[in-house]
């Protein structure tokens, strides 16, 4: 494609998206605003595993010779079809929550019913995902630099109440937020692009960079919301209460173009999925299902609000976030899985090493589903 990027930058650009994410960014700054330093140190500890974990899987294709989504077929094709559709139904998920979190923004910033902003962007969304026009996505990515930008600025303003960060948390952790927390920082379906090119470095730059602009969302957070006792998607923008009113609109776009630049990727991503498994015929079925559900899930949220829309919206994407957390963990065990089969075929420590380290993070999320529902279940 004309004005397309590079492989290794394609590859370190969704890294990136992937970090600055609407989801990333909600999720994000709601532990700033009611944690505090230690919503800081809880984003630390999901964000490296997973920011190593991108890497490792760009490597992995390349020192194996096949990316893991294709060496589990080695093990059993059930195995990669689970794991594939896991992919699946958690990038349909991450795609409704960064509808409906942007619609509520939107509707915050510029006024009027979220409906017409979601409405609006899933059509942006659709019609961009079925053309091969780069230069859009060029654009978009420029735009959603913006990002970065206003948030440095804005923790160069509030730096002086470095203060506020060391107060105590202002409610108290559920094991619901920390699922949500791990939903947020794993990206599911920027794994499964990242794995089809050997891209090391452009994913390694991407990722660290991504990562470095979620710890300076949540800081920011801190900063400027921290002590909060409640939290609604639409206060994402209250910290930038301290700039003019214009960088609340320049947010609002860069963001815009996050969304869209995160969503062409998730629609790539399941795209590349039926491709695969069903061939072209799949192929166009899938991004048929795509646009239809993402329609579909706006329609039932729109059906069952009330007037407590921003809270409804906040559960939504909470609750969402936290389901993405629930499926990563089987997500991670298979990968584990499959790192350790590479290496008994390869006798390589970085198999054996990788491997370990995600079972290990997929026995914490394992944990943290059972602690979530066995506080589900005692409420009731």
């Amino acid at each position: 494609m004309r004005g397309a990027l590079k492989p290794k930058y394609a590859m370190g650009l969704i890294s990136f998206i992937s970090g600055i994410e609407l989801t990333n960014v909600v999720i994000l700054t709601m532990f700033g605003a009611l944690y505090g330093y230690i919503g800081l140190i809880l984003s630390l500890a999901a964000l490296a595993p997973f920011t190593y974990l991108q890497q490792a899987i760009a490597i992995f294709g390349k020192t194996f010779g096949k990316p893991p989504s294709s060496a589990l077929a080695d093990l059993s094709k059930w195995l990669q079809w689970l794991y594939l559709d896991l992919v699946i139904a958690s990038s349909l998920i991450i795609l409704f929550v960064n509808i409906a979190s942007f619609s509520a923004i939107a509707s915050s910033v510029i006024g009027g019913s979220w409906l017409h902003y979601a409405l609006l962007l899933t059509g942006c969304i659709m019609a961009v995902g079925n053309t091969d026009r780069s230069g859009i996505l060029s654009k978009a990515t420029y735009l959603s630099l913006i990002t970065i930008s206003l948030y440095l600025l804005v923790l160069a303003v509030n730096s002086s109440k470095l203060g506020t960060a060391w107060s105590k948390p202002s409610v108290e952790i559920d094991f619901k937020m920390l699922l949500a927390l791990l939903g947020a920082s794993a990206s599911p379906y920027s794994l499964l692009i990242q794995e089809g090119e050997a891209c090391e470095k452009g994913v390694y730059l991407g990722s660290i960079l991504g990562a470095f602009i979620s710890l300076t969302v949540v800081s920011v957070s801190i900063l400027t919301l921290h002590p909060a006792t409640a939290f609604y998607v639409s206060d994402i923008v209250k910290p930038f209460n301290s700039l003019s009113y214009i960088a609340k609109y320049a947010y609002l776009l860069s963001i815009a173009s996050t969304v869209l630049l995160s969503s062409i990727s998730i629609i790539l991503a399941c795209s590349s999925i039926a491709l695969r498994t069903a061939g072209l015929r799949g192929f166009y079925k899938c991004k048929s299902i795509i646009n239809g559900l993402a329609i579909l899930m706006i329609v039932i949220t729109a059906l069952i609000s009330r007037a407590e829309t921003s809270e409804l919206l906040t559960q939504a994407v909470v609750a969402g976030t936290a389901i993405v957390g629930a499926l990563t963990s089987p997500m991670l065990m298979l990968l584990a899985a499959c790192f350790m089969n590479a290496w008994v075929k390869r006798g390589l420590k970085f198999f054996a090493l990788n491997s370990l380290a995600l079972l290990i993070i997929s026995l914490v999320s394992t944990c943290l589903i059972a602690l979530g529902l066995s506080e589900v279940i005692t409420c009731k």
